[in-house]
């Protein structure tokens, strides 16, 4: 079986996304970024970047959201089918769905993490979670469900997020399926992996039961949910060991390790650099599906890298620190 579709219907798709790929920041952007010595000095190297235009417009955080706002409506206008650039939103949904949910219990609403990207709007999310209890559209409000109870069976908020990012995961599969889009299914796999073996950290980090990620743990990993369940007793350290002959054995080593220095950053930032490596095959295709949803997921990848460097910036985070959190893509 082919990794990719090949579906000559997005030819022309794809050829505007090569132009977009261009576009993108490479390690040289990252490391004079890095090198600067203040956030107007960042600001100011970025400004002579693809992101300039925007920059010149208003305060950085909002330029950088425009930027993914724009990558996402490229996919909007290219996509043949219309399933991908839903799917793809979707998760922007979802996200928004953690947030209410999260505000719930601590009865503040964080309006700095909501996005934009999704198509549920912010009023049907604040009905859902005010007076009126309003059901969310599907598959949002299975998702709200299958999260509460989580939460009630097991009252963390790791169980909390690992519940919405199953419903995630079994979305995205869907759509993929449907669209016969193995490469994407098999980036799935190394992201459904990735949130699973965090999740297992964070539970092990933070003293809670390991045994939560066996109701939450997201489906179609490399990892099986019965390796999942052999090493839930371990110790922390000895986890990587344990997965040694993964390929997910060195980011488990370098992000365990870095847990009392700079805690999950470095960890959730190796599972990034992975999935980008995968992604970035995509653009060696001439055609097809896989290279519009890439783009707009590697430029999600490269706005939060780029997020954290300013926002290292402007709190006076020495730079090796910052490099050490980025993906390996950037450094």
């Amino acid at each position: 079986m082919n990794e990719f579709s090949r579906d000559t219907r997005y030819a022309y798709a794809t050829g505007r996304v090569r132009g977009l790929e261009r576009r993108m920041l490479a390690r040289a952007d990252f490391a004079r970024l890095l090198d600067a010595p203040t956030l107007d000095a960042a600001l100011a190297l970025l400004s002579d970047t693809p992101y300039g235009p925007r920059l010149s417009l208003g305060p950085w955080e909002e330029a950088l959201r425009q930027e993914e706002a724009a990558a996402h409506e490229i996919v909007d206008e290219l996509d043949v089918t219309g399933m991908l650039a839903a799917a793809l939103r979707a998760r922007h949904d979802f996200h928004n769905l953690k947030v209410f949910l999260k505000a719930k219990r601590a009865g503040a609403l964080s309006e700095p993490a909501l996005s934009d990207l999704g198509r549920v709007p912010r009023a049907a999310f604040e009905r859902a979670f005010g007076e009126d209890a309003e059901r969310l559209p599907e598959p949002i409000e299975s998702a709200r469900r299958r999260a509460e109870e989580a939460y009630a069976l097991w009252e963390s908020p790791i169980a909390l997020d690992a519940a919405v990012d199953q419903a995630v995961a079994e979305d995205l599969a869907r759509v993929f399926r449907a669209l016969d889009l193995t490469f994407l299914l098999a980036w799935l796999a190394i992201r459904s992996d990735a949130l699973n073996l965090q999740a297992l950290v964070r539970l092990k980090w933070a003293g809670e039961d390991a045994r939560i990620l066996r109701s939450v743990a997201l489906p179609g990993g490399a990892i099986p949910p019965e390796k999942l369940r052999d090493i839930e007793d371990e110790p922390i350290e000895t986890i990587p060991a344990r997965l040694a002959a993964t390929r997910y054995g060195r980011i488990l080593e370098d992000g365990i390790g870095a847990l009392r220095a700079g805690g999950f950053a470095r960890l959730a930032s190796r599972f990034g650099g992975l999935e980008a490596e995968h992604l970035a095959r995509a653009r060696w295709e001439p055609f097809g599906a896989e290279p519009l949803a890439a783009y707009a997921l590697l430029k999600e990848i490269e706005i939060r890298a780029l997020r954290m460097v300013l926002v290292g910036k402007a709190n006076g985070i020495e730079a090796e620190r910052l490099r050490e959190n980025l993906p390996s893509a950037y450094v």
